[in-house]
């Protein structure tokens, strides 16, 4: 089977969060499932967290709305970002107003002395020796 219709080469399955695309070119997925899973780009490794939260009311709040809004502070624009929607209903992916905010403001930014990223276990000993040995 080609890549065109149903499934081929270029199928895409993400989350059900997300999206089930048959016959999109994966190049074009690529910023949508960076963006809706938390890494950068520009790095390649994940966003930055909030340095501190804080929860505030909101005023007049219309039916089926929340009450109150968490937020969160950036370290890159010390600007306090909601980090969920004004309705009242849970969201599927919780980080994902972070990630957005995140993916405008923090570019190659980090909070300083931000740690690993990777845990250096049995399976990340191996697959540096793999890549050392195909170097």
């Amino acid at each position: 089977m080609s890549g065109e219709g149903r499934g081929g080469e270029e199928a895409v399955a993400c989350n059900e969060v997300f999206c089930f695309q048959v016959g999109f070119p994966m190049h074009n997925m690529i910023p949508c499932l960076i963006r809706h899973v938390g890494i950068s780009a520009s790095t390649g490794m994940p966003y930055s967290p909030p340095i501190a939260f804080r929860t505030t009311p909101r005023d007049n709040p219309g039916k089926n709305e929340r009450t109150e809004m968490r937020e969160a502070l950036c370290h890159k624009c010390t600007k306090w970002v909601a980090v969920e929607g004004i309705k009242a209903v849970e969201s599927k992916v919780k980080e994902i107003f972070w990630w957005k905010h995140a993916a405008v403001c923090h570019q190659n930014s980090t909070i300083e002395d931000e740690g690993e990223v990777y845990e250096k276990d049995e399976v990340y000993e191996r697959l540096v020796s793999l890549v050392q040995t195909d170097a």
